[in-house]
This record gives C-alpha cells, structure tokens and sequence, in this order.
C-alpha cells in the first residue's frame, strides 16, 4: 500500500475470527469464510474486508468496506478506487465501478474552516500522509479565527476536512480512528503556518501572538 493513504490492515489477533462456512456466519461476533482463493472478514454479521479478491485482469486485491456506505475501495497507488465486491460460494470479486469517493459532508461547524482551507499551497502539501495526519491533529484542538471567534470541531469533523482536502477516496476511520507514531515537531509546525497564513490560530497560541489582519 502507498505510504501516502493511511494503512487499513487485517486484524492481527486471528484466534478471535474463525473460519466458518459461507452462510453459517454468525450476526453477532467476528469470523471469517473462504472463497477460493479469497477470504472475507465479517464483523457482526456483515462482511469488512477481504483479502484475495479477484479482478478482471486477472490480479487479485485486498479490499475495504466504507464505514457508512455499501461500497467497498482497494489501494491503487496513492488513490483509493471504489468498487462493488461480488460474492460467490467459489470466489470473491472486486469491480471497479468508476466512481468517485467523497468524505462525509462536513457538517456546519467545519463548512467554514473547509472553504477557508481550499488553498493551492496547501492541498500540493497534503499529498504527503505525515502532514495530513499533522493538520488534523491540529484542528482537532481549538482554532480561533481573524475576529477572535474560536471555532471547536471533533475528531470526526476534522477528519472529514482533511479528507476532503485531500480528496483520495480516504473515509473518516482513516484519521479518528489510526494508531500513529508521534510526528517530527517540523511537521506540526508546518501544519500550524499554513493555518496561521489562511487565518487560523490554535487557541494555545492566541494571547501570544494574534491571527493575521485582512
């Protein structure tokens, strides 16, 4: 997988996801069936993951289930493709629908911060994973505007913003919920400069030194 989509990966602790037969599959608790060569995951009755699937070209793809919708996406470079995945007793498949992803809307608390971001300098810059991550670590802490008006959005508003910046086919799980080392100190800064130019202050840095005039 690209080091530039935050890494999906299959649940290490296996003992706790049995294989069982295609239709036997429990709707509490977690398992797992094959197909052929494939091998869903099935969490509470419902399948999340699969490894193995097949394509029409003949290569095989893991993939993943959207969190909030029925489609699922594969790694493709440093792009998430979105698709349908076809399930036989024989054989998993994914097609690629064509499709593009969109984030959850964000809802209004974020609109503003969302259209203020639409920066070129910004969204080039994104296209590293590390400063993505920085910059939704920051803005899930208090901003404060030009007016002084502070602006407070959780975990999930901020991970909708980012994804939506960085417009890769990225759902929300990929930032609220990842398990990440701690970043360089430059990369957060870097993070914070390019809200400071766009008009945002983190709120810790607000009595010290104010957002910049119009």
């Amino acid at each position: 997988m690209s080091q530039q989509l935050s890494p999906l990966s299959f649940p290490a602790d296996e003992g706790n996801w049995p294989f069982v037969r295609w239709g036997e599959q429990p709707q509490s608790g977690d398992c797992r069936t094959r197909h052929g060569q494939g091998v869903l995951w099935w969490h509470r009755g419902r399948p999340w993951s699969a490894q193995g699937a097949s394509r029409f070209d003949g290569q095989r793809t893991d993939a993943w289930r959207y969190v909030h919708q029925d489609d699922w996406r594969r790694a493709d470079g440093d792009m998430w493709r979105r698709g349908l995945l076809l399930i036989a007793a024989d054989e998993i498949t994914f097609i690629d629908n064509g499709r593009h992803v969109e984030a959850l809307d964000p809802t209004q608390r974020s609109e503003e911060l969302l259209k203020s971001l639409h920066d070129g300098r910004l969204r080039d810059d994104l296209a590293s994973l590390n400063l993505a991550r920085a910059l939704y670590e920051v803005v899930t802490r208090d901003l404060v505007d030009r007016n002084g008006v502070t602006l407070a959005l959780g975990h999930g508003d901020a991970a909708a913003v980012v994804c939506r910046l960085r417009n890769r086919g990225e759902e929300r799980r990929d930032y609220k919920h990842a398990l990440w080392d701690r970043l360089p100190s430059e990369v957060y800064e870097q993070a914070r400069e390019h809200l400071r130019r766009l008009g945002w202050t983190p709120a810790a840095e607000w009595s010290r030194t104010p957002p910049p005039a119009d």
